[in-house]
């Protein structure tokens, strides 16, 4: 990862002291090169930024928030396409778990929708990244929460009644001790009492 300035240091600084802690000296040794070592640094990297962090609270805990300046447009402008898609990412996964804690008018939120819709437009303009998603991904995110919670209350139900697979959908299901079994698929879910 570049050397990342203002609102994105800020989270370039966190990533780098997560990312520290977690390469060992034994792992550092093994590594032999530096080449080697910024490898694995950045395979941590990436690890942490999809599935190490709830970036919901890391945002919700920091006081760097602000609305984006110049200086950020410029520096987005220069990130490369693996740098933009994992800010891309942070971005899109604080927004969802805001929106799923229906906080998508915090200041927090609307800050980072305004990082996102800039992350976005600069993705747009790279023809080698033509195959993510148009539009903006927070409405139509905040548009199906009502159809996800529904599901959600439908699976939660299914497993008290046993009146629908949480898998399949169908409803050709038996009891089987603490679990539930579709006839169907075959697959087990556990009872909710």
């Amino acid at each position: 990862m570049l050397e990342f300035k203002g609102f994105f240091g800020e989270i370039g600084e966190y990533l780098l002291e997560m990312v520290t802690g977690k390469i060992s000296d034994k792992m550092k040794l093994e590594c032999g090169t530096v080449k080697a070592y910024a490898h694995k640094r950045s395979e941590i990297e990436r690890d942490l930024i999809r599935s190490g962090i709830n970036w919901h609270t890391f945002f919700e805990s920091c006081d760097f928030m602000r609305m984006p300046t110049e200086e950020d447009k410029e520096f987005i402008a220069t990130l490369n396409n693996q740098d933009l898609m994992d800010m891309l990412y942070i971005m899109i996964s604080a927004q969802k778990r805001y929106i799923d804690a229906f906080e998508e008018t915090s200041l927090n939120c609307q800050i980072l929708h305004a990082f996102y819709l800039l992350l976005k437009s600069e993705m747009e303009l790279r023809p080698n990244l033509s195959f993510m998603p148009k539009g903006d991904g927070f409405l139509d995110y905040l548009e199906s929460r009502e159809d996800r919670l529904k599901r959600i209350d439908a699976k939660q139900k299914a497993r008290i009644e046993g009146n629908l697979c949480i898998f399949c959908e169908s409803t050709n299901i038996r009891s089987n001790g603490n679990n539930w079994q579709c006839l169907d698929c075959g697959k087990y879910f556990r009872k909710k009492q």
